[in-house]
């Protein structure tokens, strides 16, 4: 296995990343994944305005 391969099976999945974040801020993780899904939604839809 070389360097690469060893550093990319290290790294924790977005999910248990998401998860240490709320446990260390003290933030329901449900809350968080419904304020990141409006985060990237009104994202689109400026950028969709923008087209326009």
């Amino acid at each position: 296995m070389n360097q690469t391969q060893k550093q990319l099976s290290l790294k924790p999945s977005l999910a248990n990343i998401a998860k240490s974040y709320c446990k260390r801020n003290n933030i329901n993780e449900k809350q968080l994944l419904k304020a990141m899904n409006w985060y990237q939604s009104a994202i689109r839809n400026s950028k969709k305005n923008k087209q326009i």
